[in-house]
């Protein structure tokens, strides 16, 4: 009974890996992330989030 949600969650697991870079779960992270040029972490200090684009003004 439990194959086939175990088979679906490794195969989604996958396809998630293979974008790891589109992914981003907006919780708490207790230190402010490293993020690319152009992007900023979101949130304040003791609770940061995912990295954003800088919008340009």
């Amino acid at each position: 009974m439990l194959r086939i949600p175990a088979i679906l969650f490794a195969v989604l697991s996958l396809a998630v890996a293979a974008r790891s870079q589109d992914v981003c779960i907006d919780v708490c992270q207790p230190v402010e992330p490293v993020c690319p040029s152009g992007q900023r972490a979101s949130g304040m200090p003791g609770c940061w989030g995912c990295c954003h684009t800088i919008p340009l003004d």
